[in-house]
């Protein structure tokens, strides 16, 4: 976060324009995570400095972009899904892939609506069935359910 206030600095000092990709780390959640009250504060701080000052948010869902947001923001967001399924024109499998082994895709990390885990279990959808996916973290155990209800409903549960 510091290196983007050097750049966001620079930018500025120059005439530039200034966008930011933070990665979910101006969401409430990553700010007020465990730490010291000192790097809360300083992450409040850089979180306000940046929906002031930068020309361009790109986050990578509407989740991300809604908690990182705050009333009075001068900065625009931009939501930039990251490219894993385009529902209007849906990758075709290669057929060369049905002929190879199994493929295992990994998802370690928290199962939170802004992790986008129904957009994996959408793409795993249109894969040859040689692809798997396997899912690891904690979260809600109603969004646990909504996910492996879906990930049946798309016929691609184990």
């Amino acid at each position: 976060m510091f290196s983007s206030l050097s750049a966001l600095i620079f930018a500025r000092l120059h005439g530039s324009a200034c966008v930011l990709v933070p990665h979910e780390s101006l969401t409430e959640f990553d700010v007020h995570k465990k730490g010291s009250s000192t790097r809360v504060v300083a992450k409040q701080l850089l979180k306000r400095i940046y929906l002031r000052y930068c020309d361009l948010i790109i986050a990578g869902s509407n989740v991300e972009a809604a908690e990182s947001m705050r009333a009075g923001a001068k900065a625009q967001y931009l939501v930039m899904w990251y490219p894993l399924v385009d529902d209007h024109h849906p990758p075709r499998p290669r057929r060369r892939w049905s002929s190879m082994p199994t493929f295992t895709i990994g998802y370690l990390g928290r199962i939170d609506p802004k992790k986008n885990i129904d957009v994996l279990l959408r793409a795993l959808a249109l894969l040859p069935k040689n692809f798997s996916l396997v899912v690891g973290g904690d979260g809600p155990e109603k969004l646990k359910r909504t996910l492996t209800s879906l990930a049946s409903e798309l016929g691609i549960e184990k």
